[in-house]
């Protein structure tokens, strides 16, 4: 069975099982600076991000 498997091997096209690497990661969403209220919670950003619908 070895020298079947080393047979079929050899005749596999390698091009087609590269590997893909993944894009780049999108940027954070800058943050708004208020100067009146200097604390951000960010459990209030998170569930603000999650309402919003995404595009």
């Amino acid at each position: 069975m070895a020298a079947w498997l080393l047979t079929i091997a050899r005749h596999v096209e390698l091009r087609k099982y590269r590997k893909h690497s993944r894009g780049p990661k999108k940027p954070a969403p800058a943050r708004t600076h208020d100067p009146t209220k200097p604390h951000v919670s960010v459990a209030r950003l998170l569930e603000q991000r999650r309402k919003t619908p995404r595009t």
